[in-house]
């Protein structure tokens, strides 16, 4: 008997082609090969025995837009050194970047030459190197 049984793993390992097959020319007995589907989100689903051996549905074909899926905690860093994270309710896309223009103080900062530099809208309102701080 586990001659047997062995004997059906190893036809099942080699058969690629086919998505089922049935044991002993048993229709109710079934057997699916173990390939699997990558999804877009990154995570992949198998074949299901119980769907006659049809790939289940990725994650985001089984979402309800009305419900948040689990979001992987990375963020992305806007043009303006904002960050944003990911949208559960829009398939764990990034939120868009603020497109707005960012306005900083009117304050200056003396530097040791004895000229100024202003605030930098595109680095965080940081201010500017000065001259002697730039690498040449």
């Amino acid at each position: 008997m586990l001659k047997y049984i062995i004997g059906i793993l190893i036809l099942l390992s080699c058969n690629t082609q086919e998505t089922s097959t049935s044991i002993s020319g048993n229709e109710n007995l079934l057997a699916c090969t173990e390939e699997a589907r990558l999804c877009p989100d990154g995570s992949s689903v198998a074949r299901n025995i119980e769907n006659q051996c049809a790939f289940d549905k990725c994650p985001s074909e089984n979402a309800d837009p009305d419900e948040p899926t689990l979001c992987s905690t990375d963020v992305k860093i806007c043009n303006d050194g904002s960050h944003v994270s990911r949208n559960p309710y829009k398939n764990c896309n990034f939120y868009e970047c603020s497109s707005e223009d960012i306005y900083c103080t009117q304050e200056v900062k003396s530097c040791p030459d004895g000229t100024f530099v202003g605030r930098d809208p595109s680095n965080g309102c940081a201010f500017l190197l000065c001259e002697e701080d730039v690498d040449l």
